[in-house]
C-alpha cells in the first residue's frame, strides 16, 4: 500500500517509521514517500490517478491544499487546516487528525482552569479545537486577519499581543503550539506563571526544548509532542485504510 508525505524540509520526518510500524502492526506492506516540494500544484495535478491509497500534510501545505480537495470534513473545516488526504475514486478527501491526536496526549496530561497557547498557526487552531469548551487565551506577536479562524472556533477565544502582559494573568495550562524552539535553543516563555501546572511543547525535537526545560526547573510537568505525533499518525493511517 503507497503512502506519502507532502511539505517542505521534511527528510527527518518521522512518518515513513509510524507508517511502517502501523502497517506491521496491521498486516499490511506500507510504501512510504516523502514529496518535499517547493510547489505543490504540480504534485496535485497527477495524484488523483496515481496508485496512492492517500498522503498526510505537513507545514507549509496544511492550509493551502484546502483548495485543491474534493470533500473535507467539518473539523478540517473549522481549523482550516489539512494534513491527511484519502484518494478515492479519483476524488481527494481531506480531514484533520492533528486534533485527535493532540487531544488523546494531553486529557490526562491537562489540569483544570485556564489554557495559554502560543501561537495561531494550524496546530494552534488543533489544540483549539480540541479544548474548545475551556477557557482559552492565545499569545501572538502581532494581530492578524487568521485571529478570526480561532474565534470561528471558540468565540470567546481571548488573544493578548504583549509579551509583558501575560503575567498580568494567571494560566494553570501553557501550550507551545507555535514552531519557536523547534532544532533550536529559542523559547517565547522564559519563566513560569502563577498558578501554572503543566507545560506541553508541540515540538518534539529536540524531546526536551528551551521552554519545558524551563518549566521542569521551576518544578512545572512538562511534556513534549512525541505522543501527538504518534497518535495522530494512528488516526492518519486508519482514515486512508477506511475502505480498502
Amino acid at each position: 500500500m503507497k503512502f506519502a508525505l507532502l511539505g517542505q524540509n521534511i527528510k527527518k520526518s518521522m512518518s515513513p517509521k509510524l507508517f511502517k510500524e502501523l502497517g506491521k502492526k496491521n498486516g499490511v506492506d506500507v510504501e512510504f514517500q516523502l514529496w518535499d516540494e517547493p510547489d505543490i500544484k504540480p504534485r496535485m495535478e497527477y495524484v488523483r490517478q496515481s496508485e496512492f491509497a492517500g498522503f498526510m500534510v505537513t507545514a507549509p501545505y496544511k492550509f493551502e491544499i484546502i483548495k485543491y480537495l474534493d470533500e473535507v470534513n467539518e473539523a478540517a473545516k473549522l481549523i482550516r487546516a489539512v494534513n491527511t488526504v484519502k484518494i478515492k475514486d479519483g476524488r481527494l478527501i481531506g480531514s484533520n487528525s492533528d486534533y485527535l491526536g493532540f487531544k488523546r496526549s494531553i486529557d490526562d496530561f491537562i489540569y483544570d482552569g485556564r489554557v495559554l497557547i502560543l501561537g495561531r498557526s494550524g496546530a494552534a487552531r488543533a489544540a483549539a479545537y480540541a479544548l474548545r469548551d475551556r477557557e482559552l487565551y492565545f499569545y501572538a506577536r502581532n494581530k492578524d486577519e487568521k485571529d478570526l479562524f480561532i474565534k470561528d472556533i471558540v468565540a470567546d477565544a481571548k488573544f493578548i499581543y504583549d509579551l509583558d502582559e501575560l503575567y498580568d494573568h494567571e494560566f494553570i495550562n501553557v501550550i507551545n503550539a507555535s514552531s519557536v524552539g523547534f532544532n533550536s535553543d529559542d523559547t517565547i516563555i522564559k519563566k513560569p506563571f502563577v498558578g501554572q501546572k503543566m507545560a506541553y511543547d508541540m515540538i518534539y525535537t529536540p524531546p526536551e526544548t528551551r521552554f519545558l526545560k524551563i518549566m521542569r526547573k521551576n518544578g512545572i510537568r512538562t511534556k513534549n509532542g512525541m505522543d501527538m505525533v504518534k497518535f495522530q499518525a494512528e488516526v492518519g493511517f486508519n482514515r486512508l485504510m477506511e475502505d480498502i
